[in-house]
């Protein structure tokens, strides 16, 4: 019996119970033999509907449904819009048993010895994921989810100046300036084909992996657009590194890094911006600057241990790691400090798309099924003042 139709039984027994307590009150009488012998039927049966159910709902987590006579049937569902687990079955089409092949005295000449099994080969349910030192970025700017059209944002560039005056004297109007930030719709995505050869034998849950993994991949694709985009022309967000509005400290020292550097490069951004800022950098130079020491031989970079995360802080702020930020070079901004909410812009427009595409001409032809993930994002500098790298001097 599938688990809705042992709900529905659990359902109708509790009304009859209910309506048997609902006539002994109504009557202000005690309980008859008959209603009591029958009370005690209907509560064995519901704790054992209970049991059933429990163990029919931890069942379809491994795709079976319970059903009459203890019999087993895959359940292929078709709506792959609210039920992920559903997505994985219709993907799979079906279930086969573990086969296993006797091989009899035959005078068929055979890669194995008589009377051995032949077992097949299985795919482990372990994956073992790669870590990726991203998504930290593209969370912590300044987003807007426009419903239609571009999105104009207006940027103070000028605020004007005041000035003392004599008696009866005019004072001097002059305006402020402002320019625009402009956000379009530029689309970013990622694809994964499976074949159904692959479907059918993997031993993992292969849409939710599918899934995490497509959203890993667009997350590391707008962090380090957010970084190194290459703006409007490739259809790219406008990157920080290397933009003309985005001011440097260099260093003091050729091909080097100091701490002394690094505090320039903390104070050369307004303490209004501080508080929300982080410093980014490449692995590399987070390689090298970690070792930084005082004087009493204390570590710059602090070790921050938080619940669910670790990493590192330096002057109180965090630091991520980016493989898009370039190594410590000649000339190289190796270091960025920004509080992204003031410096820097992005637009989701509409949210993600995720599609399941597998009827098409291509996909039936290929015995394959495509997964895709894709959106409208744009990316622009808003703010350059909450934001500033540190230059290696050459």
């Amino acid at each position: 019996m599938k688990v809705k139709a042992l709900i529905e039984k659990k359902n109708s027994l509790l009304d009859e119970l209910d309506k048997i307590a609902q006539s002994v009150e109504t009557e202000v009488r005690g309980l008859t033999a008959e209603e009591e012998t029958r009370s005690a039927e209907v509560q064995l049966e519901i704790a054992q509907l209970d049991k059933a159910i429990k163990l029919a709902e931890s069942r379809s987590k491994e795709n079976v449904e319970i059903v009459e006579g203890n019999k087993e049937e895959r359940s292929v569902e078709k709506d792959l819009q609210f039920e992920v687990r559903a997505i994985e079955q219709f993907l799979r089409q079906q279930d086969g048993e573990e086969i296993r092949e006797v091989r009899a005295n035959t005078p068929v000449v055979t890669s194995g010895a008589p009377g051995t099994l032949l077992i097949p080969t299985q795919l482990s349910n372990l994956i073992v994921e790669k870590l990726y030192e991203v998504a930290a970025i593209f969370s912590r700017t300044r987003n807007f989810t426009p419903v239609a059209g571009v999105l104009e944002v207006l940027r103070e560039q000028d605020h004007g100046t005041a000035g003392f005056v004599g008696e009866l004297t005019n004072l001097v109007a002059n305006d402020f300036q402002m320019d625009k930030v402009t956000l379009r719709q530029k689309r970013a995505g990622t694809a994964i084909e499976l074949s159904q050869h692959i479907i059918n034998d993997s031993g993992i849950d292969v849409v939710n992996y599918s899934i995490g993994l497509l959203s890993k991949r667009l997350a590391l694709t707008l962090d380090r657009n957010v970084l190194n985009g290459t703006g409007d022309v490739n259809n790219q967000f406008e990157g920080m590194l290397g933009h003309a509005s985005i001011g440097n400290v260099t260093s003091a020292a050729s091909l080097t890094i100091g701490t002394d550097d690094l505090l320039d490069l903390y104070n050369s951004i307004h303490p209004q911006y501080q508080a929300g800022s982080v410093f980014v950098m490449g692995r590399s130079t987070f390689n090298t600057l970690v070792k930084l020491k005082d004087a009493n031989n204390q570590y710059y970079f602090i070790r921050d241990i938080t619940a669910g995360a670790a990493g590192y802080r330096l002057f109180g702020l965090p630091v991520l790691i980016n493989d898009a930020m370039p190594a410590i070079a000649a000339n190289a901004q190796a270091v960025l400090m920004a509080n992204f909410n003031e410096a820097y812009a992005t637009m989701v427009k509409k949210g993600l798309n995720m599609q399941h595409i597998t009827g098409d001409t291509t996909q039936a032809l290929r015995g394959s099924h495509l997964l895709l993930l894709d959106g409208y994002f744009d990316g622009k500098v808003l703010n350059p003042n909450a934001a500033k790298f540190l230059k290696v001097k050459a």
